[in-house]
């Protein structure tokens, strides 16, 4: 019995002997197996930066770039604010031309941007006019106190913002007026009052001015008929800087 257990034992070591003596025989063929069958970590990220580069318009050296910046001491205090790669790649380069490339492709990305969020609220509208009418509020005020006594009552923000902020020439502005828009899509505030501060003179030239702003960001004339936004002239000595965001109740 003993001597049938050393047999079996020898029967299971003996392809182990063989296969260690084979990578020991010629260790090169067991390293070229390995490479073989390992994957190419580094051609997999190439491939990845390539294809998101091309996708943001850019070269795969500048979003390289950028996530250099972004991950660098630096990269702090962009992720503070805005951190998009036109914006960082524009404000981190070294020459003019440079810096042009990417400002001339950040406005080309946010009119794609905006195009796409116009046709969202123009859909949420008609399906808002669908299903309540021409009356704004989404909520049935007339059962909020049932609901406060059930415990179940909605967050209803009722406070409006005062946004001061320039018709033209104010990347940022945009910015943040697309953060309050969506804020006002969610229901988060009640309404926008935007007054533009280089529209002090009134004219029809102003005038002009504040709808043509009105139509590049896709503002709809629902909106300001249900006064959810409002267009008003402004003057300098309204906000120290601008944008300027202030919340009333």
């Amino acid at each position: 019995m003993r001597n049938s257990s050393k047999v079996i034992v020898s029967c299971l070591l003996f392809p182990l002997v063989i296969i260690g003596s084979a990578i020991a025989a010629d260790p090169v063929k067991h390293d070229v197996l390995i490479q073989k069958e390992s994957i190419d970590v580094d051609k997999i990220a190439a491939d990845k930066l390539k294809v998101d580069s091309e996708a943001l318009g850019l070269k795969p050296e500048d979003l390289k770039r950028y996530y250099e910046i972004i991950n660098s001491p630096q990269g702090f205090y962009y992720k503070r604010g805005e951190a998009n790669p036109y914006y960082v790649l524009a404000a981190e380069a070294t020459t003019e031309k440079e810096r042009m490339r990417f400002a001339r492709l950040w406005v080309q990305g946010e009119e794609k941007d905006y195009e796409k969020l116009g046709k969202a609220i123009k859909a949420y509208e008609i399906a808002r006019l669908e299903r309540f009418g021409e009356n704004p509020k989404v909520w049935d005020l007339s059962h909020t106190q049932d609901l406060i006594t059930s415990g179940n009552s909605p967050s209803l923000n009722t406070s409006r913002v005062l946004f001061y902020i320039r018709a033209a020439d104010c990347s940022q502005c945009d910015i943040d007026f697309k953060k309050l828009n969506n804020q006002l899509m969610a229901g988060l505030i009640s309404g926008i009052d935007i007054f533009f501060v280089d529209t002090d003179k009134k004219t029809e030239d102003d005038s002009t001015k504040i709808r043509n702003w009105a139509s590049k960001h896709n503002i709809d004339p629902s909106k300001v008929r249900n006064k959810l936004i409002t267009l008003n002239f402004g003057d300098k000595s309204m906000a120290e800087t601008i944008p300027y965001q202030e919340r009333v109740e």
